[in-house]
């Protein structure tokens, strides 16, 4: 017995594989796992890490790991980081970048700000 898949199927094992790992990822660094881990697994909390996903795709990002950093940094600073914090926006819309220099940028620039707003010293 043999099992064919078709190239859609073979997308959307893929697309699922990667949701389970940004959700893995967040729920890694959170300080109360069982509240994200019940908020990530909600239906509004799969249709938001679909939504980023696109969102970041949108941005040319197709590496999981540029993927996660906009995805992380979509969680951890609001849905709409991307369009109101204008450093972020500026980084994003910056074609002498690679996805993956613009991914690292979102990064550090997410890191930053969350060590600034809570006191410890930047890395």
């Amino acid at each position: 017995m043999s099992f064919q898949f078709t190239s859609a199927q073979l997308d959307r094992m893929a697309e699922l594989r990667l949701e389970d790992h940004l959700r893995s990822f967040i729920l890694e660094g959170s300080q109360d796992r069982q509240a994200t881990h019940a908020e990530l697994t909600s239906p509004e909390g799969v249709a938001e890490i679909r939504r980023q996903v696109a969102r970041a795709r949108g941005y040319g990002f197709t590496a999981e790991l540029d993927l996660a950093r906009y995805v992380i940094s979509a969680w951890l600073l609001g849905v709409d980081f991307d369009t109101r914090l204008p450093a972020m926006a500026q980084i994003l819309a910056d074609t002498r970048l690679t996805p993956a220099q613009r991914a690292e940028a979102i990064q550090q620039v997410t890191t930053t700000l969350l060590a600034t707003l809570y006191g410890a010293k930047p890395p």
